[in-house]
């Protein structure tokens, strides 16, 4: 079953998610986020654990936020083995994903 994320992200890289690298992943869920309105900016830091993906939420609702979590980490761990987990925040929400 494909999701709304993976549909999108494919057509972005005209290619499988099998094709598609974790890198390519994140600078695509970036666009998606900050074109669909739902985000100011995104940071992704690479830490020795794997990344940390910063969501500057324009939603005000903690409940949507979860929503966009759950997505992100189900796309992730899905498709590339990963291990994710999330955070809400304040100014928005924080997504670990690792890869070791």
């Amino acid at each position: 079953k494909i999701n709304a994320n993976e549909f999108t992200i494919e057509w972005i890289y005209g290619k499988p998610m099998e094709k598609i690298s974790l890198e390519e992943a994140i600078e695509a869920i970036k666009k998606i986020w900050i074109s669909s309105n739902m985000v100011r900016k995104v940071e992704v830091r690479d830490t020795d654990e794997g990344k940390i993906l910063f969501f500057h939420s324009k939603i005000k609702s903690k409940l949507l936020d979860e929503s966009f979590c759950k997505q992100i980490k189900l796309l992730l761990e899905s498709n590339y083995g990963v291990n994710v987990d999330y955070k809400l925040r304040t100014q928005g929400y924080l997504i670990r994903i690792l890869t070791l």
